[in-house]
């Protein structure tokens, strides 16, 4: 849906990028409400891809010395 197809990643420096979403109502759903349990998508998503990033960039530096 939309809260998915607004997640961006921009570069904000040379080794640096800050990943956000568009859907205002995304810190709502990833911690909760009075009225509606949290759904941490962002904790999940790190912990997927946080194992293959590292891998990737430990590639990058090896590849670069």
């Amino acid at each position: 849906g939309f809260m998915r197809g607004s997640v961006q990643a921009v570069p904000d420096g040379p080794f640096n990028w800050t990943v956000g979403n568009g859907a205002g109502y995304s810190v709502h759903v990833n911690y909760g409400t009075v009225n509606m349990p949290a759904r941490n998508f962002v904790e999940y998503s790190v912990a997927i891809i946080g194992p293959q990033f590292i891998a990737a960039m430990q590639r990058m530096v090896e590849k670069s010395i």
